[in-house]
């Protein structure tokens, strides 16, 4: 990312990460805010404080445009600002937001365990339930997809759109998340177990859809065979990412390791 660009225009209108919407998107803001932050302490180990206090005003002044997202009235997280031309998503409802929770960690209104992640969390998970019939309308974990009404099947774009392997993986590492960033109190091994089981969960739908865990970009909504790009690299990563978050749960025995069938190849 080149930082004296994204310094100098993160607040213009971009592209989401889905390559759809022009606008102000949640998931790109908080990646800018991040990589602002990690520039500012490379530039200061580089001995350019002057770059370090530009960068780090303008990671600040981020946070205007992050509290923006916030819908009030529903305690939830918008993907995009509206109005735009984009596709139009109820409560702009988008899995980039946890994407976005998830790549640059915060405290407050934002952290992981928050009422606006929560409930935009709980959301997302109603809305999947009733687009995707293999979900089955289940209380516990699900295939996430992109957002509500997407039509892009891996193939085309007037279709229907699919669960994607990254976006559930994404749910497993935010539940792992969850347990991680847990206070210490009486009530800490019972939720503990809660989200440890539930990122469970989640991994273990990746194993029931992909075996050989040969991962492509999506899940057929209706039969749960793989469809759209052939062993996705941002799939892998994402199975990844929340098998490494599990993994130092172990580490620090918040957790048992695993020895049954989320040990994948």
């Amino acid at each position: 990312m080149d930082l004296e660009y994204t310094a100098h225009h993160w607040a213009d209108e971009n592209f989401d990460l889905w390559e759809e919407v022009l606008g102000n998107h949640f998931f790109t803001t908080m990646a800018q805010q991040k990589a602002l932050f990690d520039g500012a302490a490379l530039a200061r180990r580089l001995n350019d404080e002057q770059a370090a206090i530009y960068y780090e005003q303008q990671a600040a002044l981020i946070n205007i445009r992050l509290y923006q997202h916030l819908d009030q009235s529903h305690h939830l997280i918008q993907s995009t600002l509206p109005p735009h031309l984009g596709p139009q998503k109820a409560f702009e409802l988008d899995s980039s937001i946890i994407l976005g929770i998830l790549l640059n960690p915060q405290n407050g209104i934002l952290a992981p365990n928050s009422i606006y992640v929560e409930k935009t969390v709980n959301a997302l998970h109603d809305q999947f339930n009733q687009m995707f019939p293999i979900n089955n309308n289940k209380s516990g974990a699900i295939l996430f997809g992109r957002y509500p009404g997407d039509t892009y099947d891996g193939y085309q774009t007037d279709g229907q759109g699919n669960p994607w392997f990254i976006l559930t993986a994404t749910m497993a590492e935010y539940y792992f998340t969850l347990a991680a960033n847990l206070p210490i109190n009486e009530k800490q091994p019972m939720l503990m177990e809660k989200y440890i089981k539930t990122g469970d969960a989640y991994l273990k739908l990746i194993k029931i859809y992909a075996p050989e865990m040969n991962l492509s970009e999506q899940i057929n909504l209706n039969t749960g065979v793989q469809q759209g790009a052939n062993s996705l690299t941002w799939s892998y990563v994402a199975v990844l990412h929340a098998l490494d978050v599990r993994e130092k749960l172990a580490r620090n025995a918040l957790a048992p390791r695993s020895r049954h069938s989320l040990d994948f190849p």
